[in-house]
């Protein structure tokens, strides 16, 4: 159970992260001039949930794409859900929102490939090591 909660705790951070990032540069991008302390901590709410969801990944069934297909469709429902509370709900189901959520989504999985190679290429790199020093 310890383990199970450790975990938990670590998707949702790195939810929150990513969220956090994401909201921010948003922010910019649409030159807002101020957000409410309730929107960011909705948004950070929501940044973690989306984080959690994300522990579908380390599941072993069903196959990658149905778990994929799960992950995109709960944090797109999420990424509307938030968009619709804290007002952000112009063109709400619009092309345009899913174009720009299928953006983001897909940068967001370079982020993470990059960085899941990044620690196999550690860990390979440590493999040689030790068996070199044998």
């Amino acid at each position: 159970m310890k383990i199970i909660m450790k975990k938990a705790v670590y998707y949702f951070l790195i939810g929150i992260g990513f969220g956090s990032i994401i909201y921010s540069l948003t922010l910019i991008l649409n030159n807002a001039n101020s957000q409410a302390p309730w929107q960011i901590g909705m948004v950070v709410l929501v940044s973690g949930c989306m984080g959690l969801v994300s522990m579908i990944f380390a599941l072993d069934y069903p196959a990658f794409i149905w778990r994929l297909i799960v992950h995109f469709l709960a944090v797109y429902t999420m990424y509307l859900f938030v968009n619709q509370i804290i007002g952000n709900s112009k063109n709400f189901l619009s092309l345009s929102i899913l174009a720009q959520f299928l953006l983001v989504y897909a940068l967001v999985w370079a982020v993470v490939v990059f960085m899941i190679r990044q620690k196999v290429a550690k860990i390979n790199e440590k493999l040689r090591e030790r068996k070199h020093s044998l």
